[in-house]
């Protein structure tokens, strides 16, 4: 295993969003299991900018939840599904089946 020491947040989520973006690049049908919570924003942001201005294609990539509420419907704002729909489904292009 690999360990990474940045000095600030940001530069630990640009870290994640580079290495999350090479696996999709070396692999578009990549499997990706997403946390949820305050620490993984930075790195969603981070991504959305790559999706945004780098054209990083999510359209056959598999995002799942770490975790998950069984009772909580995904459209409700406490579930993690909402959490990862709000900072990073709905702003990238990946295939909502996938999710």
């Amino acid at each position: 295993m690999k360990v990474f020491i940045e000095n600030s947040s940001k530069e630990m989520s640009s870290r994640a969003a580079v290495f999350i973006k090479d696996e999709i690049i070396d692999n578009p049908r990549a499997i990706l299991s997403m946390p949820t919570g305050s620490t993984p924003i930075g790195c969603f942001e981070e991504l959305v900018k790559l999706h945004v201005e780098k054209n990083l294609d999510f359209s056959k990539v598999i995002c799942f939840n770490m975790d998950e509420y069984i009772t909580t419907p995904k459209d409700n704002p406490n579930s993690n599904y909402y959490f990862l729909d709000k900072y990073l489904y709905r702003q990238v292009n990946i295939n909502r089946s996938n999710t």
